[in-house]
């Protein structure tokens, strides 16, 4: 069986009620024709994580019974009855990818969406810049670099950013091993802060996700960026 997991946080209440968070996990099976993925009946709600306050960190603790099980389904599997065949057979599942909006994107991979290396795809090799006069990291003109080396829209100095011409090429897509290898070499900082040397300039995990704990979850990242290389062909396509 080929998975999905989807997770999302709403306020059940209104707004002018008391702050309460709700973080329900959905897990999508693939293995049905599309129109039969997205009904209700087929889509298995796994977790629900309730709390007056954003789980942050704790996202992972809650997720671990649900890792342990999806564990279990790839090394042993669980015995199924197959209706066409009428026999019993061991299914196994795989979790392909997750599905979430960019805050959940940085509570599942544990990289925190905030300040000047908040994009997870380019990591440190992004090129943010700072407001002259608000100071705060801005993104804008970081998309020239994805364009072809040769095209016009890169040597433009008054469409874009003034006087301002973009020659990098775009950032280098880790491997699932690379970012793994990444990951167990960071290292808590000495000041007692709960942050890793290097947070905020080099990197910007804040933990390390228990999805790792999956064998097959580093090979996951080869078809991520097989999808991202098809998106800037694209992107290339439509400029």
């Amino acid at each position: 069986m080929r998975l999905g997991l989807v997770t999302n946080g709403f306020t059940p209440f209104s707004a002018h009620a008391a702050p309460y968070s709700c973080w329900p996990v959905f897990v999508v099976p693939y293995n049905l024709p599309p129109k039969m993925c997205t009904r209700k009946s087929n889509i298995i709600l796994a977790l629900v994580i309730p709390g007056r306050e954003h789980p942050g960190k704790n996202f992972n603790v809650y997720m671990e019974p649900l890792v342990d099980e999806l564990l279990d389904l790839w090394e042993k599997g669980s015995l199924t009855y197959d209706c066409y065949r009428k026999e019993n057979f061991t299914m196994k599942a795989i979790v392909l990818w997750t599905i979430h909006d960019f805050p959940g994107y940085g509570l599942v991979a544990c990289w925190s969406t905030h300040g000047k290396l908040a994009c997870p795809i380019c990591g440190s090799d992004i090129k943010t810049f700072n407001l002259k006069h608000g100071h705060k990291p801005c993104w804008f003109d970081c998309h020239r670099r994805f364009l072809p080396a040769n095209h016009a829209f890169r040597k433009s100095v008054k469409c874009f950013r003034k006087k301002t011409r973009i020659t990098d090429p775009p950032p280098k897509h880790l491997t699932g091993a690379e970012i793994l290898e990444q990951l167990n070499n960071l290292t808590l900082d000495s000041k007692g802060n709960n942050k890793y040397k290097g947070f905020g300039k080099s990197h910007n995990w804040t933990d390390i996700s228990c999805l790792w704990r999956l064998p097959y979850w580093k090979s996951c990242f080869s078809d991520i960026t097989l999808i991202s290389c098809t998106m800037r062909k694209m992107l290339q396509r439509h400029y």
